[in-house]
């Protein structure tokens, strides 16, 4: 086999294909969306609230993972900083995190802590977009669901290059990615459909699930998440 043939075979994405299909064959996980813009009631806040108003009253990680868990997930994503620019871990290099609030717990470091201890793979997602310091924008792929024509290509072509390029349909368990006490989780049915449609056409599905200021995931998305895995347990999927 020639050195073209290989990369025509492995693709020239960074990570290999082995990597990459292990992660696939999660197919299920959590996105939790939590920090400044639960505590702003704001998606988009400006970044001006000070650091002291992320004040979680009874912080819980553990049942973030142990909820993902008991759903069926293999993997969870933590919002680690959003727009607000407020760090979920005691930055070195902004005093706008959680060393500087009213709650100091790395969450950062409990959650990976919990998702090894409870057999989930951690994900870290770090929003660039950034109110506090103006630093710039991440423009995120979300909110819809793969191609009914042959599902989602893994396989791209970027400037004459092979990539293998594998997908994940990121939406909220209802319709804010942060909690809100007038969220409803959508339908049974929505949700399951999401879920199938999702990994039928060859993506992930990454549920975004958002604790509320208590610091915990409210029981109306442990209710609704605990269903779908009925419903998709009766399927054998």
């Amino acid at each position: 086999m020639t050195k073209e043939d290989n990369i025509a075979i492995k693709g020239e994405q960074r990570l290999s294909l082995e990597k990459l299909r292990k992660w696939e064959s999660l197919k299920y996980g959590m996105f939790i969306h939590f920090g400044m813009s639960t505590f702003d009631e704001c998606e988009l806040p400006d970044g001006n609230s000070p650091s002291t108003k992320y004040a979680p009253s009874d912080l819980d990680v553990a049942q973030w993972i142990r909820v993902a868990k008991e759903a069926g997930m293999k993997y969870a994503v933590l919002t680690t900083k959003h727009v607000a620019g407020h760090c979920l871990w005691p930055s070195e290099y902004t005093d706008y995190s959680v060393k500087t609030s009213s709650d100091t717990t790395d969450v950062v470091g409990a959650f990976v802590e919990e998702c090894r201890k409870q057999g989930l793979m951690p994900g870290l997602y770090y929003c660039s977009w950034d109110n506090h310091t103006r630093l710039g924008s991440v423009i995120p792929i979300e909110r819809y669901l793969p191609n009914s024509n042959g599902g989602y290509r893994k396989w791209r072509t970027i400037e004459g290059k092979q990539y293998y390029m594998p997908g994940e349909v990121c939406d909220p368990i209802g319709k804010e990615w942060f909690y809100t006490d007038d969220d409803a989780p959508r339908s049974d049915a929505e949700l399951l459909g999401m879920y199938l449609v999702s990994t039928s056409r060859g993506t992930n599905f990454l549920l975004d699930v958002g604790p509320d200021k208590t610091g915990k995931i409210p029981k109306k998305y442990v209710d609704a998440l605990m269903r779908l895995k009925n419903n998709i347990d009766k399927l054998g999927m």
